[in-house]
């Protein structure tokens, strides 16, 4: 072999180990342990989508909330599901004290990146409108899935929102997609957590679809037992901005 080809492969060689260590340094600082982070969060999250269909499947007469536990026993308040997503994950209740708590929290305790699905302290499932906040990964995992419904007939077409709760299941039919920053005040979806009377959820409703960014097609009859559910996540088309997708059932 010729001295200038053999440079020429040695010149190539040490280029590749000089990338290779760079990419090994910039991953080891802060990638990599995201990306592992991504992949051990996700292989938990879907372990507990399967188990607990199984359960559900091959359970009869018991409780949901009985069946949906982690190995470290923590009961899941309730696990919801859009069909056609990744949105197929246990709901954690906020505990008082312990704020944002499942910002950055597994059910099983463990530190994530991507968090847990939950209810803040102040709502439950027992209320008029049940609020879910979650991540916008734009790895898709948690609520990244919300920002497509932002498309008119992927919405439509994706309406039905499930619910499970202590062995029902709730569903859903999405009845506005609202994209707005924490500055506009126009809706004060924390607020509505319980209703006075019928004409009070048919304001919201009103108030909601006005927001609307797109048109669900979802005409719903509000009566006494209506019940809302609000998905809040992030959204990154405005400064500060949330994604809020209010569905009826």
């Amino acid at each position: 072999m010729k001295t200038g080809t053999k440079i020429m492969i040695m010149s190539g060689l040490f280029l590749l180990l000089f990338f290779t260590l760079v990419l090994v340094w910039i991953c080891g600082s802060d990638v990599l342990p995201q990306i592992t982070d991504d992949i051990t969060s996700g292989l938990y999250y879907r372990r507990l989508a399967e188990q607990t269909g199984e359960l559900v499947r091959n359970t009869e007469g018991k409780v949901l909330t009985e069946l949906m536990a982690d190995d470290n026993d923590n009961v899941f308040p309730c696990w919801l599901r859009i069909d056609g997503t990744d949105i197929d994950y246990p709901v954690m209740q906020e505990e008082q004290g312990r704020k944002g708590y499942y910002l950055n929290h597994r059910p099983d305790g463990k530190k994530s990146r991507s968090g847990s699905l939950y209810i803040p302290c102040y709502d439950s499932t027992g209320e008029d409108n049940i609020i879910v906040y979650g991540h916008h990964m734009r790895n898709g995992m948690m609520f990244g899935a919300l920002n497509r419904y932002k498309d008119s007939r992927w919405a439509k077409d994706h309406s039905r929102i499930e619910l499970k709760v202590d062995g029902d299941a709730r569903i859903y039919e999405v009845c506005a997609v609202i994209v707005l920053s924490l500055d506009d005040r126009d809706l004060r979806w924390e607020d509505k957590i319980r209703f006075d009377s019928v004409e009070d959820k048919k304001d919201y409703l009103y108030k909601t679809r006005k927001l609307s960014c797109v048109d669900t097609g979802t005409l719903p009859d509000i009566k006494k037992g209506t019940r809302f559910i609000t998905l809040v996540t992030c959204d990154y088309s405005v400064p500060d901005g949330r994604l809020i997708v209010v569905a009826i059932g």
